[in-house]
């Protein structure tokens, strides 16, 4: 019923729609066009009315009469706005926008200066303005020389033209609606009859899914409803014939303890086992449908990882050991060794991936802790040969020299050795090791330090320790043994 009543709902809504909108858009221009017919007739009528009384003051003002002259046309204007309800005023101005007559005669003598009468007052043709509330209609008057003597102006209501527009649309909104209504009913008969058998497949299908393969449904039209009825019916034979080998596939699938994926040709995701989603942290709607590289953790520069996997598979067809990282919900990158076979599905006469991927993540870091520690036992050999080298050299040269006279010692060099004040910022000048570059300053006596002079080598010695001048000097153990072989040579020397 659920199917039915939601088919039922989705087409009236749409015809709905549509009717509504083609409905209103019909209403709608209608409406503008026959306001617009209205607004021009009205218009044109008031034209008419002016340009006759534009004739009959012309006549006067061609006899030499000034157009301030006139007499009694303040009554002429009010008898002309009494006799048609549409116009609001009537006035006659002169150039400079002066009301020198008016249907009100207490505006006579104001002067207009808004941009629409000063339009009117200069303007030599008819124009017609749109002001707030009025069309205002001005019409050039001439004196007998031919000059542009002032203007009358005939406003006309905009809610005369306004007041058609909103009657015209009441009657076109009331007999759309009704048009619309009984569209309406129509077509809920029209779809409550298509439905129908809709509504039988559902329950068919309901009946499939609890088990009742022998379920079939009778539909007596030919249409494409009855074929898909035929359809359906072929259906649950097919599947009450392959039932029993798909539960068969299911348990394989669920023994299974490593991650499988199955892919369509293009690598989208067609199913995932239980493992995958509690590995990699996603519920099955999450990762199902998506592409397979959609999984690939991200490289240092923020990318994916290329489709190599994929594109190798469906390339040699079978593929084994291929190490890759994976990205779970939670961001975590999980090193995996991949495994994929090409399936054929023949009845579709399409293929699928079948992807099993192995997590190897703790494998690996054991794998990365030991190749670290073989790392630091090199080096620490590497450091121990080459402290015993330094010191098998002083003993050679010792031997050579048959004697053993420190003042031919010569200190091992250290590039490290930085320039004390150019580090500690110090410009006391008289600093004996001020100037001295890459010097070995805690050897210097009376150096200026802490803001007080030192003593001498044997005597500063702990806190040139502490100095970070030292510190960068010594920053590796054999560099911190050197120095403290060319110390001990300094003070047997001193």
């Amino acid at each position: 019923m659920k199917l039915r009543t939601s088919l039922q709902k989705k087409a009236i809504l749409i015809v709905s729609g549509l009717l509504l909108l083609m409905l209103g858009v019909n209403t709608l221009v209608l409406t503008y066009l026959s306001s617009k017919r209205y607004e021009v007739a009205i218009l044109s009528k008031t034209t008419s009315v002016g340009e006759g009384m534009q004739a009959e003051l012309d006549k006067v003002l061609a006899l030499g009469v000034s157009l301030g002259a006139l007499q009694g046309m303040n009554e002429e204007l009010k008898s002309l706005v009494s006799k048609d309800k549409t116009i609001g005023y009537a006035m006659i101005t002169d150039t400079s926008g002066k009301i020198l007559f008016h249907n009100e005669g207490g505006n006579t003598g104001k002067a207009l200066k808004d941009e629409e009468s000063l339009k009117a007052a200069l303007s030599g043709k008819v124009l017609i303005q749109k002001t707030a509330s009025f069309y205002d209609l001005s019409f050039p008057l001439f004196d007998s020389e031919n000059k542009m003597a002032g203007a009358f102006r005939i406003g006309v209501h905009l809610d005369a033209v306004q007041s058609k527009l909103y009657e015209l649309l009441f009657w076109s909104v009331g007999l759309s609606a009704v048009c619309f209504l009984i569209s309406i009913g129509i077509v809920s008969i029209i779809v409550k009859k298509m439905t129908s058998p809709l509504l039988r497949l559902t329950e068919a299908s309901s009946d499939i899914g609890k088990g009742k393969l022998s379920t079939k449904i009778i539909i007596e039209t030919e249409d494409e409803i009855g074929k898909l009825g035929a359809a359906f019916n072929k259906m649950t034979e097919d599947l009450s014939k392959t039932l029993i080998s798909k539960d068969y596939l299911n348990g394989v699938i669920k023994a299974i303890a490593d991650i499988l994926i199955v892919t369509d040709s293009d690598g989208k995701i067609k199913s995932v086992n239980h493992v995958a989603l509690d590995r990699l942290g996603y519920a099955e709607d999450e990762i199902v449908g998506k592409g397979f590289n959609a999984l690939y953790a991200k490289t240092e520069d923020g990318m994916k990882s290329s489709n190599e996997f994929i594109e190798r598979l469906i390339k040699e067809g079978n593929l084994t050991g291929f190490e890759m990282a994976f990205e779970t919900k939670s961001g975590e990158a999980v090193t995996m060794i991949l495994s994929g076979s090409i399936m054929e599905e023949k009845e579709t006469n399409s293929i699928s991936m079948v992807i099993i991927a192995k997590d190897i993540t703790e494998r690996k870091k054991i794998e990365e802790a030991l190749i670290e520690s073989k790392e630091i036992i090199t080096r620490d050999v590497r450091q121990l040969r080459s402290a015993i080298d330094i010191f098998s050299h002083v003993i050679e040269s010792v031997e050579k020299k048959r004697g053993f006279d420190v003042s031919l010692y010569s200190a091992l060099e250290n590039p490290s050795i930085p320039t004390c004040w150019e580090l500690k910022k110090c410009d006391y000048k008289g600093c004996p090791a001020y100037g001295m570059r890459n010097a070995r300053c805690w050897q210097v006596a009376g150096t200026h330090c802490a803001g007080k002079v030192q003593g001498q080598f044997a005597l500063k010695y702990g806190d040139c320790k502490k100095c970070e001048v030292y510190r960068i000097s010594t920053g590796d153990p054999v560099t911190e043994l050197k120095e403290t072989f060319n110390n001990m040579m300094f003070i047997l020397e001193s």
